[in-house]
């Protein structure tokens, strides 16, 4: 009898850690929200959105475009003057200063471009940073994981901006 009860206790013990557990795992989860960035995507299949980048807060800016037509993305900078472009399972990176066009295959390295992460898997947000802070027509992801290389990216959903700012170069 004495033994019954030392193995209810345990298994409502393991009951209750499987449960906090679940329940811990689940706040997780809802603090990382991209369902703003799944309704921008579901409204607009085709879109050019603005983008301001900068290095640990130094006022140097990197500006740009980011055009989005179903799958396809293309990034422009002027300064420096590039194209990154992604279709399908490959990755263009054109230098247009120095006319070199370099061409690899989607892997790791997408994670590596803020509009791949963005614009074609938005749940991987999560993986990257620790917090969202969404309001009506903007979100913010900060507090990045596991020396991630950006410090946060804000999107302005109503006015098409995106603004990342980088710990250290990509």
């Amino acid at each position: 009898m004495g033994t019954e009860k030392f193995y209810l206790k345990k298994l409502n013990l393991i009951k209750s850690s499987i449960f906090l557990f679940l329940i811990l795992n689940s706040f997780s989860l809802i603090a990382c929200d991209i369902s703003k960035i799944q309704f921008f995507l579901d409204q607009n299949i085709t879109f050019q959105v603005t983008y301001e980048q900068n290095f640990n807060d130094s006022s140097d800016l990197i500006a740009g475009n980011i055009y989005r037509d179903n799958a396809k993305i293309k990034v422009s900078s002027s300064v420096p003057k590039e194209e990154l472009i992604i279709n399908k399972n490959k990755i263009f990176r054109h230098d247009l200063e120095m006319d070199q066009l370099i061409i690899e295959e989607i892997g790791e390295s997408t994670n590596q471009s803020p509009a791949f992460l963005l614009f074609n898997k938005p749940n991987l947000i999560c993986d990257f940073f620790s917090k969202a802070n969404c309001s009506d027509g903007s979100c913010l992801y900060s507090d990045p994981l596991d020396n991630f290389y950006l410090k946060n990216i804000k999107i302005d959903f109503e006015n098409k901006k995106i603004k990342n700012n980088l710990r250290r170069p990509i």
